[in-house]
């Protein structure tokens, strides 16, 4: 839910219609998951799942874990973002500014009656 209701919030545009219809929202994130399930059924060891609730609590430790899986090197800054200059050209361009923080999680849940559609379409998609 956290993960759909970002995406409703954000004003994409052209030839994306699940991202401000609910069923579709549904439908694309359901098929995403059932991919990535493939995928990793297929080549676990080709995957790292990072729960965003993860990297919120232990930061250091999901980020350096996350940079060794990929081969990189860690450095500390990189839990400074608010420090990191040049552009940013995504929808996240003012939050990747900000320090890690949990508001986004659960922030669906004030809205929970509106988004009841979205919440039965996904119970129905992922079963």
């Amino acid at each position: 839910m956290d993960t759909c209701f970002s995406i409703l919030q954000q004003p994409f545009s052209g030839p994306s219609p699940h991202t401000c219809d609910m069923e579709l929202l549904a439908y694309a994130y359901a098929r995403y998951r059932r991919l990535m399930d493939h995928w990793r059924a297929w080549r676990a060891d080709a995957f790292l799942t990072v729960r965003y609730e993860d990297l919120v609590e232990d930061p250091l430790e999901v980020g350096r874990r996350l940079f060794d899986y990929c081969g990189l090197e860690w450095r500390a800054e990189y839990l400074d973002p608010a420090r990191r200059e040049g552009p940013v050209r995504t929808f996240s361009a003012t939050q990747v500014r900000q320090p890690i923080h949990a508001t986004s999680i659960g922030a669906w849940r004030q809205f929970a009656d509106l988004l009841a559609p979205l919440r039965d379409a996904l119970t129905r998609e992922l079963g």
